[in-house]
C-alpha cells in the first residue's frame, strides 16, 4: 500500500474546525465534491488515524436492483387511508 502524504491546516470555521484536502488525495479515496462522509477513528499501530468513509445515496437503479416487493406488513400513512382504490368515475387514468 503506497502511502501520500500532503500538509493542511486546521483551522476554525464556524463553531467547528476544518481541514482542506487537495484534488490528488480526493481522487485517490475516490471522494468527489458533494459525498457525504462518515467519519471515524482507529487506532493503527499505536497511533490514531481519521477513517473516512463515503455515504452516498443509492441511485434509483441500484434501489431497484435490491428491491422485493412491497412487504405484507405495510400499511398506508394516514394522510393516504382514505383514497379509493377503486374504480375511476371521471376521466382519471388508471
Amino acid at each position: 500500500m503506497e502511502t501520500k502524504i500532503n500538509t493542511t491546516r486546521v483551522s476554525p470555521w464556524g463553531n467547528s474546525n476544518g481541514i482542506i484536502l487537495n484534488k490528488a488525495i480526493l481522487q485517490e479515496a475516490d471522494i468527489e465534491v458533494g459525498d457525504m462522509l462518515q467519519v471515524s477513528t482507529q487506532q493503527i499501530h499505536g497511533r490514531t488515524a481519521i477513517v473516512l468513509e463515503t455515504m452516498n445515496e443509492p441511485t434509483l437503479a441500484e434501489k431497484y436492483a435490491v428491491y422485493q416487493g412491497t412487504p405484507e406488513t405495510y400499511e398506508k400513512p394516514d394522510d393516504l387511508k382514505d383514497w379509493s382504490d377503486g374504480e375511476s368515475f371521471g376521466k382519471e387514468i388508471w
